[in-house]
């Protein structure tokens, strides 16, 4: 049997890069190309400022949001709901049958229920005192 060795912090992010190809290239010959697409929306302030924004990609028949960040100064005026809006369109335009998403209990996990996403599951106590929650939305049963 081979050894289990810890890579250096030097060599670790090589090494992960290998891995995840190698997981990647596994799950392509099983289901078929990603069709891999990341994308980036902002919302700028008069001095070009970013107040808000979204990241996500879109693999296979899925939109995985990323990242969804809102200035404090600007939250309450429509500008989370908006960048959620214009994903889940860009979603339908690229024919995805479901968008999916991760949020801590202490950032949004309401606003996410607002929008008709379901929770899919929870990993309680991490971090310590709060919950990580992944949420789901089927395009196909969605009315926005």
């Amino acid at each position: 049997m081979h050894l289990v060795i810890l890579e250096s912090d030097a060599d670790a992010s090589a090494v992960a890069g290998q891995l995840l190809q190698r997981l990647l290239e596994f799950n392509e010959a099983q289901i078929g190309p990603r069709h891999t697409h990341e994308f980036a929306l902002t919302i700028r302030d008069d001095h070009r400022n970013i107040v808000g924004g979204l990241s996500g990609e879109f693999l296979w028949n899925a939109l995985y949001i990323t990242v969804l960040w809102v200035s404090e100064s600007s939250r309450g005026q429509g500008y989370g709901s908006a960048l959620m809006h214009a994903a889940e369109d860009m979603a339908r335009k690229r024919e995805c049958d479901v968008l999916f998403l991760s949020t801590m209990t202490f950032q949004a996990p309401d606003f996410y229920r607002k929008l008709g996403f379901s929770p899919i599951g929870e990993l309680v106590d991490a971090p310590k005192g709060f919950s990580r929650v992944w949420f789901a939305k089927r395009l196909s049963e969605a009315r926005s």
